[in-house]
């Protein structure tokens, strides 16, 4: 797992208050895709900063796990 798309996982479980570092990793990196593109986002960086900005993107995401 490269540090950008940890980073984002740590954000969300930030947001929601639950690790989800122990869904696997495959699983999380689908899950993670899906977001970008259902919120039209072309890549980490700018989801990372989508999701820091917006905690209400966290539980979405954790919702779609």
């Amino acid at each position: 797992m490269n540090s950008e798309v940890k980073r984002i996982l740590e954000a969300v479980s930030g947001c929601i208050g639950r690790n989800i570092f122990i869904y696997d990793e495959s699983f999380l990196l689908k899950s993670l895709a899906r977001r970008l593109t259902k919120n039209a986002i072309e890549n980490m960086s700018a989801y990372l900063d989508f999701v820091t900005d917006n905690s209400a993107e966290g539980a979405e995401f954790f919702r779609s796990l």
